[in-house]
């Protein structure tokens, strides 16, 4: 699994992953799919709050971690 598409299953979170989850897949139907990765250049296009990269930092090293569990 790629990290977006474990990202997008992260929506019903109550946390900044979430949050993040749900702006990216906001931005995906938004933009007819024109963001297929959720990286810090996106954010930056987005014009993303400070927050969301930490969002991010935190996402991807959960992702990581699940990853290196299996």
């Amino acid at each position: 699994m790629i990290f977006e598409t474990w990202l997008k299953k992260q929506v019903k979170r109550n946390d900044p992953i979430g949050d993040l989850a749900r702006d990216f897949s906001f931005a995906q139907k938004e933009s007819n799919n024109e963001f297929e990765k959720c990286n810090e250049e996106h954010l930056l296009k987005w014009n993303a709050i400070s927050g969301a990269y930490d969002a991010l930092k935190e996402a991807q090293q959960e992702f990581e971690r699940i990853n290196n569990d299996r």
